[in-house]
């Protein structure tokens, strides 16, 4: 059986469920939504597959398939499961063992499954609960500030400079330790994680700052009002800032400027949010969630959308 996943939170929550539970999959491979499928419908993710039977399967978390990569996968496996909430994945949910909620997170799904007719502690139940209120983003959940809390750990100690599980494997440890230490009653953050957190925060306001001084307002063709900035890091927190501090705007975009070794260059990468109301994934090339998606894109063509040569990304459809 082969694991496939997201890369956030969210995804790698999906890992720390089956490390608690000892689920040994052949293969747990982590997937960026770029490398599920072309935008011409090529199916991307069957580079994960080289060498398994179709006697073998294959477990979805936190990504999102569309009916042609669902159609691939049942002929490709004897056995699928995926487990998802994104709003594209909703074509597929009344198949045999999909399990889609738009109200739960991927984690929050997969181990709602799982742990069925099982005792589990209250720490585990915890940290699933952070999880799903961040990624599922609710603002107003007493949680909230918690669960920020987790992901700024989840970001602060990954190993970057890999692609694969390695890079999340210390956080996971480092999760699991705790979640399986009797001692543990409930979800906390240890002194090196707390002092994660307050770098984090630090490196927020400053990532705030450099996009408010590159930002571009503009109006779109169908005369929604949007941000785009430049920016390496801390994305989430520094577009939902702008969506608070600019009431007027619809959308945000960040173009990532992300590139190993601590270089800074347009990566192709842009990330999308926006507030209640304005769908992200109506844009063309950006899948995900209503308000918080993403795409990938020609550097060139970033850099015409940057430099007002090509003006807007425009919508796959009347909006």
């Amino acid at each position: 059986m082969i694991h496939l996943t997201h890369t956030d939170l969210d995804g790698i929550g999906n890992i720390i469920v089956n490390r608690y539970f000892d689920l040994r999959y052949d293969r747990e491979c982590i997937v960026n939504y770029e490398d599920i499928e072309t935008e011409d419908g090529q199916i991307l993710l069957s580079k994960y597959f080289l060498g398994y039977k179709k006697t073998d399967g294959v477990i979805i978390t936190d990504l999102s398939i569309s009916l042609k990569v669902y159609r691939y996968l049942v002929n490709k496996f004897e056995n699928v499961f995926i487990f998802d909430h994104h709003e594209k994945t909703a074509a597929i949910a009344k198949y045999k063992n999909v399990f889609f909620d738009t109200k739960r997170s991927g984690t929050k799904i997969y181990f709602d499954w799982i742990s069925k007719k099982k005792r589990v502690p209250k720490i585990l139940n915890d940290f699933v609960d952070l999880v799903d209120v961040y990624d599922i983003w609710k603002l107003e959940d007493p949680l909230r500030e918690q669960a920020e809390d987790l992901n700024r750990v989840f970001y602060r100690v990954l190993t970057y400079g890999f692609d694969d599980i390695k890079k999340y494997n210390k956080f996971i440890a480092q999760q699991i330790k705790k979640i399986k230490d009797k001692n543990n009653s409930s979800f906390f953050f240890d002194d090196y994680e707390k002092d994660k957190i307050e770098e984090a925060k630090e490196r927020e306001e400053s990532e705030y700052e450099k996009a408010v001084a590159n930002m571009q307002i503009r109006d779109d063709e169908w005369r929604k009002t949007f941000i785009i900035y430049h920016g390496r890091s801390k994305i989430s927190y520094v577009c939902s800032r702008l969506l608070e501090e600019n009431p007027k705007i619809d959308y945000v975009l960040n173009f990532n400027t992300w590139q190993p070794f601590g270089k800074t260059a347009i990566s192709g990468k842009v990330s999308a949010r926006s507030r209640e109301g304005f769908d992200v994934t109506a844009l063309k090339g950006f899948d995900g969630h209503k308000q918080a998606a993403g795409g990938a894109f020609e550097k060139s063509f970033i850099q015409k959308i940057w430099n007002r040569k090509e003006y807007t990304f425009g919508y796959d459809e009347v909006f």
